[in-house]
Parts: C-alpha cells; sequence; structure tokens
C-alpha cells in the first residue's frame, strides 16, 4: 500500500481557501442559520467561531482545527462583532457542541455513528480486498462520505482507519496461505526462482512466465502451450489455496503484478507467506491470461483459415469459369446433334411413302450417323457433373477447408486439447466431442459424434461412402471457437471467456446483505420494481403525447413527412446570426508568433498541478532516489508521442537515457497516468474561464474512438474493413467534456463495437461528474441504453436515420395514438412480462458494475455473446432499453436544443481525436503487444492532451488578467466562448531545427570521392 504524499494530508486538513470575490460567496450566512441555530448562542466569540465552522462545513462536509484569519474577520464583519476572536480559543467543549449542532441542522450522520461506521466499513472492505492503492481508496472514501451525507474527519483518522482494514485483510490472507499451502507446493513455488538450463542467457524460471507470444506461428504458439503445460500443473497444486482466499480479480491482477514489475531477488527475499502470496496471485494470472490468449489464437487462427478457404474458393471458381464455359458449350454441340438426329428419324418415321422396311433401314443409317460422338457426349456429361457436384458452390468451399486443415491443426490441436472447459457449459454435445477429442490426443475418426453439426456442415463432412476426418477438424475447431465466444462453452480458468454469471455477483451474497449493497450502490431507488416501471411507462405516455402535439400544432419545424406515411427529420441550419457569430469566433487567440516546447509545456503545468508527484513506482518497498521532473516529463514525451526507446534515446538531450527508461517502465503505468491526468483536470475544474464551455453550468462528455495500425502482431489488434487497409488495427477509444479535459482512454480491437466501452468511459470518473454521454451511432444498443439508465447515467448517442428505428409503447398504445391522428407512431410493442420476471438479474448487474464486480465493458462483451432465450438479463435489458431507446428518440426528435448540445459536444471530440493523431509523431501506429502497453501509451498521452489544455487555459486567463479595460475584457470572454481550448498550432511538438555549423558537419565523415568508385563491387 503506497504512503500519502504530504500534500495531500496538507490538502485535506486545510480550510477551503478564498480570494476576497469568493469570500463574499461562500461565506455569506444565510437567514435560516441565523434565526436556526445561531439564535441561541450568546457569546459573541461563539457566534463567530459557530458561523465560520458552519461556512466551512457546507463547503467541505468536514470540520478543521485551523481556520483563516480572513475568514475570521469576513464572519466577524457579518455578525457585528468589532474584534474578530482568535481561533486558539475555541474551545474544544464548545467546539463539540457545535459540532452536534451543524450536523444535526444540516442532516448529515456523525463518522462516529454506528451506522456510518458499518458502510465505511463495508466500502474499505471492499477496497481492500481489491487492493485498491491508498491514495484512490482515500480519496473515493472522500467522495463515498460526501455522497452518503456522512462527516469527513481528518486526515490521520481516515488514514488510520484505511491503514488497519487494509492490514486486517492482508494478514487474513496471509494466514490463509500458511494454512492452505502444503509443503510440496511451497517447494514447487521455490523452484521458480532457480534458472532455467534452457532459458535464454540462463533466465529465472519466473522471468519466462512473465510475457507470452502473441503471434499466430506455429513455433509461439507452441511455446505459448509449453508454458501452458507449466503453469496448469501449478495452478492445480495452488488452486486450493486460492479458492480458499477468494481474490477478486483486481487482488489478483494487483498481486500479480508486483510480481511483474518487481526483479525477481526482491521477491525472493519477501517473508515467506507474503512470497507464496504473490506467487499464488502470479500464476493465477498468467494461467488466465494465457487460457485467453490461446482461446483468442484459436479464434483468429480458425477465422484466417475460413478466410483462405473462402478465398480460394472465390479465385478457383473464377479461374475454372473458363473450363466450365468450354464444357457447357461442348454439351450444347453434342445436344444440338442429337437433337437433329431426332428431328430426322421423327421425319422418317411420319414418311408415309415409305415402306416399314425402308423406314428401318433409314432410321438404322441415321443411328450410325451418331455413333462417333457417343464417346465424347458420354465425356461431356461427367464434366459437366463434375463441375455442378464437385467444384461449385459449397463444395468448392469445404474442398480448400479440407485442404489447410494440416496448416490450421498445427496450431490448433495442441491448443484445444490444453483449454480447461466449464462442466457446467450449455453445449453439452460439443463439450463430450471436445473431451473425446482430449482423450484421443487429437486423433478423429468415424466414430465420432457429428449431431452437434449443421445439416450441411454434415452433408460435406459425413457421407455414406467417407468420413472427411480432416474437415471434421477444421469445423470443429469453427464450433469450439464460436462455442467459448458465445454462449455453449466457457473457460472457468480465463478473464475473458468465463461464464456470465461469474462476472456478477453471487445471488446469495447480494441477498444476504441486500440494501446494504443497494445504499453502496446508490440503486435504492431500484428497489421497488412495479414503481419503477410504472413511471417509466408513463414518462414515455407523456413524450409520445407531447412530441406528437408539437408536430401537429407544426411548433417542430424540423419533423416532416415521407410522402409514405411516415417522418423524417430534417437538420437544422444556421441563421444568418449564427453564421455572423461563428465568423466573428474565428480569431487568434494564440497569436502566430508565439511558441512554447513541450518539455516547458509540462514542466509549467506540474508547477502549478503537481501532476507529476503522482507518477510513482508500483511498490515503494525497495525506493530508490526518484528520478528528477525532467527524467518524468522525458518519459512521458517519449512514451505519449509513440517512441520507441532506442529512437527517443537519440534525440534526448540532458536526461540519463536508462533513468528515462526506467521511468517509462516503472512510473508510466495506466494508474499513475490516470491519477496524473486527475491532478490536472481537477485543477482547470477550479478554474473560472472553463465553467464558461458548461453546458447549464454542467459536464457532458462524448467518446469516439481513433484507429491506429499495429505491426506487432498483437491479438488486440484486427482487420477493419474501413481503415488499416491490409495491415491490423487497434482502437484507441477516447472521452472528452465539453471543456475539452481527457477523460478516459482505452484501446480496444479494431473492429470491436464501441457501445460496450461507453460506461466504463462515465464509471468511476472522480473529478468530472458527466451530466450527459455522447456518441455516435456505434456507441449505442438497445442494452446500454437500458443500463445507462438504471445506472443514473443520461446517454444521448447521435443516431443516423433516427427516424427508422423502431419504437416501441405498451400493447394497445398504438391503436389509441393512431385514432388521434399523430404522425408519430410505435412500431411494436414492449414486453413488461420480461422486464418482471428479469428484474432481479437487473439489480445483480447494476450493484456488480457500481461497485466494482467487473466493469461494465466485460459484462456487455460476454452478455452480447448470448441469447436472449438462454439469458433472463439479456431479455430483461433488451426489453427495459427498447423503452428507454424509444424515449430518447422522441425527447431527440422534440427538443432542437439536445441536437444542438449532442452535434457541438461530437465536433469536440473529433477535434480531441485530431491532437490525439497530431501527437503521434514517433509512429503512425501503435506498435506494442499487449494491450496493457498500448492503453498505457494512449493514458501517457492522454496526460499530455490535458497538460496543453490546461496551459492553453491559463494563457488565456493571463490575457484577461493583463486586459484592464472592461470592455476589450468582456469582447475577450466572448471570443474564448465562442472558440475552443484545444489548440495545439502554437505548441513545438516536434521540437526545433538547429542551423548552428556544428549542426550542418557531415557527422558519417563519407568518402565523397570514392562514391561513383566502381572497384567496391569487386570482390577482391
Amino acid at each position: 500500500m503506497q504512503n500519502p504524499t504530504l500534500f495531500t494530508q496538507a490538502h485535506h486538513d486545510t480550510p477551503p481557501v478564498f480570494n476576497a470575490v469568493d469570500r463574499r460567496y461562500h461565506l455569506q450566512l444565510d437567514e435560516a442559520f441565523i434565526q436556526g441555530p445561531l439564535k441561541d448562542v450568546r457569546k459573541n466569540s461563539n457566534r463567530v467561531f459557530l458561523c465560520l465552522a458552519y461556512r466551512y462545513f457546507c463547503m467541505s462536509n468536514q470540520f478543521f482545527d485551523i481556520a483563516i484569519d480572513d475568514d475570521i474577520r469576513f464572519i466577524a464583519q457579518q455578525l457585528g462583532v468589532a474584534n474578530p476572536p482568535s481561533w486558539e480559543d475555541y474551545q474544544a467543549d464548545t467546539k463539540k457542541r457545535h459540532k452536534l449542532t451543524i450536523l444535526e441542522y444540516m442532516g448529515v450522520k456523525p463518522f462516529v455513528d454506528d451506522d456510518a461506521q458499518q458502510l465505511i466499513l463495508d466500502k474499505l472492505i471492499h477496497f481492500a480486498q481489491c487492493q485498491l492503492p491508498f491514495k484512490q481508496a482515500f480519496k473515493s472514501l472522500v467522495v463515498f462520505l460526501r455522497e452518503k451525507h456522512i462527516e469527513i474527519p481528518d486526515f490521520r483518522t481516515l488514514e488510520t482507519k484505511i491503514k488497519k482494514t487494509y492490514q486486517e485483510v492482508v494478514d487474513k490472507r496471509i494466514k490463509t496461505v500458511e494454512s492452505a499451502l502444503d509443503a510440496d507446493t511451497k517447494r514447487e513455488l521455490d523452484k521458480l526462482f532457480d534458472k532455467s538450463p534452457g532459458g535464454v542467457h540462463g533466465q529465472y524460471q519466473l522471468t519466462l512466465l512473465k510475457t507470452f507470444s502473441q503471434k499466430l506461428r506455429p513455433r509461439e504458439i507452441a511455446r505459448n502451450i509449453e508454458s501452458f503445460k507449466q503453469l496448469h500443473a501449478l495452478f492445480t497444486l495452488i488452486e486450493p489455496a486460492l479458492k480458499a482466499l477468494h481474490l477478486p480479480t483486481a487482488a489478483i491482477k494487483y498481486y500479480a503484478k508486483t510480481v511483474q514489475k518487481t526483479q525477481v531477488f526482491q521477491i525472493e527475499r519477501r517473508t515467506e507467506a507474503d512470497r507464496y502470496l504473490h506467487l499464488v496471485s502470479f500464476i493465477a494470472d498468467r494461467f488466465f491470461t494465457l487460457q485467453d490468449i490461446l482461446a483468442e489464437t484459436l479464434r483468429q487462427s480458425v477465422t484466417t483459415a475460413y478466410n483462405a478457404a473462402e478465398k480460394q474458393a472465390r479465385e478457383h471458381f473464377y479461374k475454372a469459369r473458363q473450363t466450365q464455359h468450354a464444357h457447357a458449350q461442348s454439351l450444347v454441340a453434342c445436344t444440338t446433334d442429337l437433337y437433329k438426329a431426332v428431328q430426322q428419324i421423327e421425319s422418317i418415321l411420319n414418311d408415309a411413302t415409305l415402306s416399314a422396311e425402308q423406314k428401318l433401314a433409314k432410321v438404322s443409317e441415321a443411328v450410325q450417323k451418331t455413333k462417333p460422338n457417343h464417346d465424347k457426349t458420354a465425356k461431356t456429361i461427367e464434366d459437366v457433373k463434375t463441375d455442378l457436384d464437385s467444384l461449385s458452390g459449397d463444395a468448392l468451399f469445404y474442398h480448400f477447408l479440407e485442404e489447410g486443415s494440416r496448416k490450421l491443426q498445427l496450431r490448433c490441436n495442441a491448443l484445444v486439447s490444453c483449454l480447461t472447459f466449464s462442466d457446467d457449459s450449455v453445449d453439452k454435445a460439443l463439450l463430450s466431442v471436445i473431451q473425446r477429442f482430449q482423450e484421443t490426443e487429437g486423433k478423429v475418426d468415424a466414430s465420432f459424434a457429428v449431431d452437434f453439426l449443421s445439416v450441411k456442415d454434415r452433408k460435406h463432412i459425413d457421407k455414406k461412402e467417407t468420413f472427411r476426418a480432416q474437415l471434421y477438424k477444421v469445423v470443429l475447431f469453427k464450433y469450439i471457437s464460436d462455442a467459448i465466444f458465445g454462449d455453449g462453452l466457457s473457460l472457468p480458468y480465463s478473464y475473458e471467456c468465463r461464464a456470465l454469471d461469474d462476472y456478477i455477483i453471487p445471488q446469495q451474497v447480494l441477498n444476504d446483505n441486500y440494501d446494504s449493497f443497494l445504499i453502496q450502490a446508490d440503486a435504492l431507488h431500484l428497489k421497488d420494481k412495479a414503481t419503477v416501471l410504472k413511471d417509466a411507462l408513463a414518462k414515455l405516455d407523456v413524450s409520445y403525447q407531447q412530441t406528437n402535439e408539437h408536430v401537429m400544432a407544426e411548433a417542430n419545424d424540423y419533423v416532416k413527412g415521407d410522402g409514405l406515411g411516415g417522418f423524417r427529420l430534417a437538420h437544422s441550419k444556421m441563421n444568418a446570426v449564427q453564421l455572423q457569430e461563428m465568423v466573428e469566433a474565428d480569431v487568434d487567440l494564440f497569436p502566430q508568433a508565439l511558441r512554447v516546447t513541450l518539455p516547458e509545456l509540462l514542466s509549467t503545468v506540474h508547477t502549478c498541478t503537481g501532476f507529476l508527484n503522482e507518477l510513482q513506482p508500483h511498490s515503494q518497498r525497495y525506493n530508490k532516489k526518484r528520478p528528477h521532473n525532467r527524467e518524468l516529463v522525458a518519459g512521458l514525451i517519449g512514451k505519449g508521442l509513440h517512441f520507441t526507446e532506442h529512437k527517443f534515446a537519440k534525440i534526448m538531450r540532458q536526461t540519463n537515457t536508462s533513468t528515462v527508461a526506467t521511468v517509462q517502465k516503472s512510473f508510466l503505468s495506466n494508474e499513475n497516468c490516470i491519477l496524473a491526468c486527475n491532478a490536472i483536470m481537477h485543477f482547470i475544474d477550479k478554474m473560472p474561464l472553463a465553467d464558461l464551455f458548461l453546458v447549464n453550468g454542467e459536464p457532458i462528455t462524448s467518446s469516439d474512438g481513433v484507429k491506429y495500425t499495429n505491426s506487432k502482431g498483437s491479438l488486440n489488434a484486427r482487420n477493419s474493413f474501413r481503415y488499416g487497409g491490409k495491415e491490423q488495427v487497434v482502437n484507441a477509444y477516447l472521452a472528452n467534456d465539453c471543456r475539452n479535459l481527457f477523460t478516459h482512454a482505452n484501446v480496444i480491437g479494431g473492429a470491436e463495437r464501441e457501445a460496450p466501452y461507453m460506461i466504463d468511459c462515465v464509471q468511476n470518473q472522480e473529478v468530472v461528474k458527466s451530466k450527459m454521454h455522447v456518441t455516435d451511432t456505434h456507441g449505442y444498443t438497445e442494452m446500454v441504453f437500458g443500463a445507462t439508465d438504471l445506472l443514473s447515467i443520461t446517454f444521448a448517442p447521435r443516431i443516423k436515420n433516427i427516424h427508422r428505428l423502431q419504437r416501441f409503447a405498451p400493447k394497445g398504445k398504438k391503436k389509441s395514438y393512431a385514432h388521434k391522428e399523430y404522425p408519430i407512431l410505435p412500431n411494436k410493442n414492449i414486453t413488461p412480462e420480461h422486464i418482471l420476471a428479469g428484474w432481479d438479474e437487473l439489480i445483480r448487474m447494476v450493484v456488480s458494475i457500481k461497485l466494482g464486480y467487473t466493469t461494465a465493458s466485460q459484462l456487455f462483451k460476454r452478455l452480447n455473446s448470448y441469447t436472449s432465450d438462454r439469458n433472463p438479463l439479456k431479455k430483461a435489458l433488451t426489453a427495459y432499453g427498447q423503452i428507454m431507446k424509444t424515449q430518447y428518440i422522441l425527447d431527440y426528435i422534440d427538443n432542437l436544443e439536445l441536437r444542438q448540445v449532442i452535434h457541438k459536444q461530437l465536433n469536440k471530440g473529433e477535434s480531441g481525436n485530431r491532437l490525439d493523431r497530431a501527437l503521434a509523431i514517433g509512429s503512425s501506429g501503435l506498435d506494442y503487444v499487449e494491450k496493457e502497453e498500448q492503453t498505457a501509451v494512449e493514458n501517457c498521452k492522454r496526460v499530455i492532451k490535458n497538460a496543453i489544455i490546461c496551459w492553453n487555459y491559463m494563457y488565456l486567463t493571463q490575457r484577461l488578467i493583463n486586459t484592464e479595460n472592461t470592455a476589450e475584457r468582456r469582447a475577450l470572454i466572448e471570443k474564448i466562448k465562442a472558440s475552443s481550448a484545444n489548440a495545439w498550432d502554437h505548441i513545438v511538438i516536434h521540437g526545433e531545427i538547429d542551423f548552428s555549423d556544428s549542426q550542418l558537419e557531415d557527422s558519417q565523415h563519407f568518402a565523397f570521392e570514392r562514391m561513383h568508385d566502381i572497384d567496391i563491387l569487386l570482390s577482391s
């Protein structure tokens, strides 16, 4: 657990600091308090103390042991007290009495209240179980106390409470490890500290398990399988201990990351129980991660094989067209000759002038003439049959699929034999086939079951005369892959492919502490499902009526008839005044002569925000001297601008290359970069200038993706039909708010839909509490609409052709609305029975996401793979989402201001994406293998982007400070409001080019006189 910084303690225990203007606003006494609690206080000094403690508490939910002298004088002036008292004269008994008075008046529970203590303990146990870093736990607890109307105590009280809870959880885990691991298991774990004789340069066994290949080459897959076998043997030994520990995923990853980031000898020096706790978590993490890698390897290998077979079949079909055409022409010619012979015979038989003997003779003669073509005709017919039956359509595809079987088997035979499938998997028939495949070590024969196959697959594999074993394997791998990433099979020992129920809080655990969990998740309003559903349907009915009545009264000029009984929504156009404002807004807020380098910018922003202080090593157990800020800035720039370590070392000056490399490895983790961003955003959040861009005083956010190519063979990279061409791409999914603060960054597969990741952008934001989140069409699904409403998130996507979307209403409402001649009618009926039947599952989902049992993206990725018939949660969430989607469609149609706000925010998102690309000067791609490393690069870049926005706000604020004329200042403010803080033309991103004489000299000492010498090509 990381120790807090002195800045955090001083900041927490110091009352808010105001300037003269803020003081008049925040310390103004309200009449209700004066006529209430203050009325019974007689002594002037106590009246001042009570009022100041009250105003401080209103601001911070906290009581302080110190006060600002200017604040005391201001309160005394309001109360007419001539001689302001000294805070040191505030007696302890009086202070305690005043504290209880304020708490009662404000309706806030004391920190020591029994109910409050239980809520706090539940929250802290959850933090401790997930091993949340101290600083994050501290800040999150403060936010939790404020939201639950509980008094926030001083720093030491909270620190002691947090450390005590954390230590109790750790002590319990250590005790569990000591009792769960036997001597033989410990000896096997200790062997991880031995050097591998077959390793590269004698690497430790532990080191060899830290990284796995993500390439699809058979040799790399074989290497992963060898690691898997080793991990499987170790996991079998430590599984009882892992089950006894009940470690959540976050805790497993925390301990495993400590092992990843720490040198082997440092892990070996830990106390025995602590060392084994880390090793158990490390083995579990590596085992789960490798299962995910192997599953994804299977999927991509199978996809590649199927795509190759389809391509080969298509190419062969095109190439064979000439041959098929020749066969068809030959058949036509033969048929024509036969037809002529038949006509001739028919003519002979109908000739009345000929006798029977003459007719027989002539017919025989005609038949004899066709005999030379009989063999040719028979061959032609066989050729055409072959074309039709064997080398066209599905048969051609299966033919090439079978041809590529051996190539696929090299990758997948051993892989499928290794994977551990859950016995509770839904597809029992396929599971039985897999188990037999594993028992026979991949040998397949005609006795293998084919019942699980589709009719088409079965037709081509299990023929009467033969069983195509090679084709069977390919198709089997396809079914396994689809079932793993669908709802048929699950991998219990993985992160990505477990059963859906494993990601959600267990129903029994939820039932045992139902109200407590709902309170912690701010979901108590969802307890009465009938009321929630009734209110949602009533609101929807009102929206149908209101939207239609506005259209019918011609109060909404943007809804037009489409001539087919439906409607369309016209786009709003800017009027002359808005166009003029747009022209006036096109001003140069940052002069062309202004130039600031990126190192200067980051250093300046750190001076006022202290964001570099958030960059701490993962573990402070073996703390060395902290790098200088210039090394931290250098590491941040190198990583955030897509430079490789080697390439960046060539262009750095005045820094230590090895130290910068250490910074990038140990200090620039995702967690640290998030904290650094929060420090910068917290500073901007308090800037009055940034408030100009709020929407009705509240921040709104948006998210969108930026595609980058990846050439390192990452399994997170995908081929995209729109981006990257033949190269695989990853998607940097980014979020920003209306003030241009960059609030979130994650890297997902290039072909993945963005909708499952949208909620992660909004959830658990410490600084920016979004009032509304905006996306484009790719960011929504009906389930996301339902989930965002249940999670109290206002979701507002810009959907293409929104008038064509299906609209829902309760049964019978369509007829009622049609009777009123409403132009906007529902298309389908809502199914409230599905919602009510699955409500308990919806509650589990909400609690699981809110309390961090799983992320929304992980839950939705798995949920999307299930069919509604097999999963009540998906059925209920889809039905509830249909209500919320329809409600949003009606609001979107009826509210021009909403549409304008959405379009404006998405434009800000596009501007943020352009800055993201502009900073990628080291490489145009995101060339890292691990998803975590890719996300770390984007989070480093997010720190830089937020620093740019912060510097721009400071520059504009300074311009306002320097503008003394009131009219000029007002005009500048209007220009700023109409413009954006997201500008970077004045920032020297690429660095300066040195034209000094020393830099113009030839550094390679080329032999110019020999450049045309032909002798250099001679061997001797």
